[in-house]
Parts: structure tokens; sequence; C-alpha cells
């Protein structure tokens, strides 16, 4: 080492690279934790969230809307909550009612009414009495497009 390098000045030029580095890798977690961080929300919770939420439940026999657009219909759990969803897409062709849905989006307390993103729909008689969770099931999804 020459008298004039100073070990802060070796390790001036290392710093930038690993700085940079830490800022792209905590850029990543902050946006993939933006999408994916919708946890699921019990049914009975949903109206007084703010953000997105995600529930499952059942669709409610006779509550199917599809002559409107977007489709309306409702859900309820085992509990006696019941949740009006609006849905503005083609919904998943397993659709049914008294089937279980997973629904993902917003509550609009105004309206009274969930603003669906996504309705995911079980199909029973493939699936039933395996015991997965919703996510770990392949089901066909209805998804809102990118506005």
């Amino acid at each position: 080492m020459s008298p004039d390098e100073s070990p802060k000045r070796r390790l001036g030029p290392a710093i930038l690279p690993v700085a940079g580095f830490v800022v792209g890798v905590l850029l990543l977690v902050v946006s993939a934790s933006k999408t994916e961080g919708v946890v699921y929300t019990p049914m009975g919770e949903v109206a007084a969230r703010v953000g997105a939420t995600r529930f499952e439940g059942k669709v409610v026999v006779g509550s199917v809307r599809r002559e409107t657009y977007p489709v309306r219909f409702d859900v309820a759990d085992t509990e006696g909550h019941r949740v009006a969803i609006e849905f503005g897409s083609p919904l998943p062709d397993t659709f049914r009612e008294d089937r279980e849905v997973v629904v993902r989006g917003r509550y609009d307390a105004a309206r009274g009414v969930y603003l669906a993103e996504e309705v995911l729909a079980r199909c029973p008689s493939k699936y039933q009495g395996q015991g997965y969770h919703p996510e770990g099931v392949p089901m066909e999804t209805g998804t809102v497009p990118p506005r």
C-alpha cells in the first residue's frame, strides 16, 4: 500500500456496487409485497378492511344475476356472514351456485358491495375431501384485465 492510498480509498469503489445491490433487493421485496400481499380475511371482517382483501365462501343459491354488468352474486360463509359481489369479467366455467369460491378485491362501503378483481371457483368433484387450501388447489380463474 502506497502512502497516499488510505483504507478509505480502497473501500470506496467496493461500497457503491454493494449499496446498489442492497437497494435493488429492497425494491424487489417491496414490489413483490404489493402484488402478493393480499391475505385471507374472515368474511365477517371484509366490510371493515381498507384496501385489497381476499376471502372464501359459497355462492348463495338464487343470488347470481348474469344479466347485469357487472355480474352480481352473493357469497356466504358457515357463520352466517353474507357479502354482495360485483365482478366485471367473465366468470370461470366451473363457477356455480352453492359452490366454494375465493374472491379478491376491495369493499366499497358507500355502495355496500364488494368489487371483485378476481374470482376463483373450486371444482368440488375433483378436489372434494382432499383438504387443500384454496391457493393450493388448481382452479379456473376469472381476472379483471389491467386498467
